[in-house]
């Protein structure tokens, strides 16, 4: 029950796959190296101070060293641990000594290829009606693909000017309520999706929907020696981004819900957040 319960306690469904994540990976690790969990928790309560970090070190090393995973999944994985560790277990582990034993690979940052308005015009070509819809709906207005799935009806005010989506605290990575705004592009899409569009949908289906429509769109290229292709469904956030930047840098900030300690200084109204959007929208219609 602890186990499901650390989970359920982040934030976004996105989180919480990528703590499920990191918790097959340390469960094939204790499988490899033929490590009993329970006996080494024990061990590490009882008389092992420099254990913890022991073990973690040779979880992060025999990722790096034998498995073909990224060095931002294994970083990844080995966040999540620490932290499983701490709420499962109540195995403390600290920064300072935790730097000293445990040297996660760098990753090494390489230039992310642009979703261009040519692009998404060519997903939503290879799209059924409600995918069409719901790729228009993310690259007009920034949500994460979990927010875009929490929305229902209610969340969205077709009656405004620019078209107002209001995105609760809950569903949010930074627990902050927000609100963003939909191309008429992409209202006219959803209209033309029916009733359909609004049916409950899985992150996992979705990713799933994408890859086809990536595939049959002919987007196959992955960054070398990655995972990732160059066109994924956070590339419609990234598009958002980069225009919404060119308008004004705040207002791109405010409306993607990004956190920081200097973004709780800018405080745009609804109004001045809609007459940015406004200049902002032709620049993001797809067709036309």
């Amino acid at each position: 029950m602890k186990t499901e319960q650390w989970i359920a306690n982040f934030n976004t469904v996105n989180t919480r796959d990528a703590a499920k994540k990191s918790l097959i990976a340390w469960n094939k690790y204790l499988v490899d190296q033929k490590i009993n969990e329970t006996t080494l928790i024990k061990k590490i309560i009882l008389d092992g101070a420099d254990l913890r970090y022991d073990e973690l070190a040779n979880f992060v090393n025999e990722y790096s060293n034998v498995s073909p995973v990224q060095p931002a999944s294994i970083r990844q994985y080995y966040h999540f641990i620490r932290s499983y560790f701490r709420a499962v277990h109540g195995i403390k582990t600290y920064t300072e000594d935790a730097k000293i034993f445990i040297k996660p690979p760098s990753i090494v940052k390489v230039s992310r290829m642009p979703l261009t308005r040519e692009k998404i015009k060519v997903l939503c070509q290879n799209a059924d009606l409600v995918h069409k819809a719901s790729y228009l709906v993310l690259a007009s207005s920034g949500m994460r693909m979990s927010e875009f799935l929490s929305c229902t009806p209610e969340n969205y005010n077709f009656k405004s000017d620019p078209i107002m989506v209001s995105i609760s605290g809950k569903k949010t990575k930074t627990k902050t309520e927000r609100i963003t705004f939909i191309s008429h592009e992409a209202s006219a899409a959803i209209r033309k999706a029916g009733r359909e569009f609004w049916l409950q949908r899985s992150l996992l289906n979705e990713e799933s929907a994408f890859s086809r429509v990536r595939k049959r769109a002919g987007f196959i290229e992955k960054y070398t020696d990655s995972v990732n292709y160059y066109v994924n469904l956070h590339s419609f956030r990234a598009f958002f981004r980069t225009n919404a930047g060119k308008i004004n840098q705040d207002f791109a900030e405010s409306l993607l819900g990004h956190g920081g300690y200097l973004t709780q200084y800018v405080r745009l109204s609804p109004e001045e957040l809609g007459s940015n959007y406004r200049k902002l929208e032709p620049k993001l219609r797809i067709w036309e």
